[in-house]
């Protein structure tokens, strides 16, 4: 994948995610939510109780669900397949932050 190309991909699947992130925060009554994946992060303390990420990785499926296709690795072409790429590496980087590919 071309450098372009996949910044757009970032590009899109951010925007998408800040649509998801918005809407949870609205309709949930919070004013802030934090990344707490970052190494630089500013937040001394969070509960494991106030992480929302499967509530937002539930949200982001139901708005961008992924097509048949993706799972079965037939190829389809267009933007369907960019946005179901788009929605898969998604999924996989919330779970990578949540700490689901690591054992526990």
């Amino acid at each position: 994948m071309s450098r372009q190309r996949s910044a757009n991909v970032r590009e899109r699947i951010g925007r998408k995610m800040l649509d998801v992130l918005d809407r949870y925060a609205r309709e949930n009554g919070y004013s802030a939510i934090f990344d707490t994946s970052s190494q630089a992060q500013v937040i001394i303390y969070a509960s494991n109780q106030a992480d929302v990420t499967q509530d937002i990785i539930r949200l982001f499926d139901q708005a961008y669900p992924v097509k048949a296709s993706a799972y079965t690795g037939k190829a389809s072409s267009g933007k369907a397949s960019s946005d179901n790429d788009a929605n898969q590496a998604v999924i996989r980087l919330l779970k990578f932050i949540c700490g689901e590919s690591a054992a526990r």
